[in-house]
């Protein structure tokens, strides 16, 4: 079965780290899951988009402004499900199977955010957005799995909103790096989600 979901990344200077984002993603690649990564990077100054095509993402350039990026992505995107990915968020092990659970169903699928090494503004800022995506406000930052008809209608209702009877949690969370700056240099790669993923399905 060709795989189903399209990754969108939207990116602005994420260089320092877009290599463990990305990594986290190759749990995906490994169960079939991951059609294509698309990096719609806003006009970074720094080595984002060199490093988005090192990992074999086709990078799309355009002006700075998250709902522009998510909407160029997604119109490039060929996959029936889209999962829509801040940067800064390590899929913690184990979310491709809350993902294979959810998608029979119909509703977008909510990943919980953390912030990695705590922080009570940081944690109180995750659980502000969780409780408003789970309400449908899911926000352009919250890592969402939707269907790609799904992606556009919240896209066109301004502001990545849906119904709130148009979601569900995953039981899958996203750790959000806490200081980019920490992460310079621990982009480790081996094979690349969208490089195995264009092998996969050539």
């Amino acid at each position: 079965m060709r795989a189903q979901i399209s990754i969108l990344l939207p990116t602005l200077d994420a260089e320092p780290h877009l290599g463990r984002c990305l990594h986290g993603l190759m749990e995906g690649l490994e169960a079939g899951l991951i059609r294509e990564l698309i990096v719609s990077d806003g006009g970074s100054r720094d080595a984002t988009g060199a490093t988005a095509q090192a990992w074999g993402a086709q990078v799309l350039h355009g002006p700075a402004g998250r709902l522009d990026q998510l909407g160029a992505a997604l119109d490039v995107a060929r996959g029936a499900w889209v999962l829509a990915l801040d940067a800064r968020c390590v899929l913690d092990q184990g979310w491709t199977t809350a993902v294979q659970r959810h998608l029979p169903q119909t509703a977008a699928g909510i990943l919980e955010m953390r912030p990695e090494g705590g922080g009570i503004a940081q944690g109180l800022r995750a659980n502000m957005r969780n409780w408003r995506a789970a309400r449908g406000a899911i926000g352009p930052y919250v890592p969402v799995l939707m269907r790609h008809a799904m992606a556009r209608d919240a896209l066109r209702a301004g502001g990545w909103q849906l119904n709130r009877t148009q979601v569900a949690r995953l039981d899958a969370r996203c750790r959000v790096m806490r200081h980019a700056a920490q992460m310079a240099g621990n982009g480790t790669r081996t094979a690349s989600p969208a490089q195995g993923a264009a092998e996969r399905h050539r």
